[in-house]
């Protein structure tokens, strides 16, 4: 995945590849395999030319959402926080299925990027505690 994101002037970052598959009409994504980013991940990520960053990792991921966005933000990157659309929460629940982005169609994740909201330390915090039911 890096190749589609090592030049492009923004690019999606989700857990699984196939929460990352699912960004391809975004066109510039990326897999971290976990809701983790480990210290070379980071690397790679940050030698990338983009300047924002779209976050969409699992809401189960709050905190190590919320402290990637501060490690891109020190580098002066934009970061937006990506949520699950309610449309694709409504069709997971009806299936007893935990809703996210791997769950989603192609258009639903772009209307995620499209809704995303900027990181500010404090009022996404708020936000990813939410998210996260604590």
């Amino acid at each position: 995945f890096y190749d589609t994101i090592v030049s492009a002037p923004y690019f999606v970052i989700a857990e699984g590849p196939f929460d990352a598959i699912k960004f391809h009409l975004a066109k510039h994504f990326v897999a971290t395999l976990g809701k983790f980013v480990s210290d070379k991940q980071f690397e790679l990520l940050a030698k990338t030319s983009a300047t924002k960053i779209f976050l969409g990792l699992d809401e189960d991921a709050a905190q190590e959402t919320a402290e990637l966005a501060k490690d891109f933000i020190a580098l002066g990157k934009k970061v937006y926080i990506m949520s699950v659309p309610e449309s694709a929460k409504t069709r997971c629940e009806k299936m007893n299925k935990k809703a996210d982005f791997g769950e989603c169609t192609p258009e639903e994740c772009l209307i995620a990027m499209q809704q995303a909201k900027q990181y500010n330390n404090m009022q996404m915090h708020v936000h990813l505690r939410d998210l996260n039911g604590r």
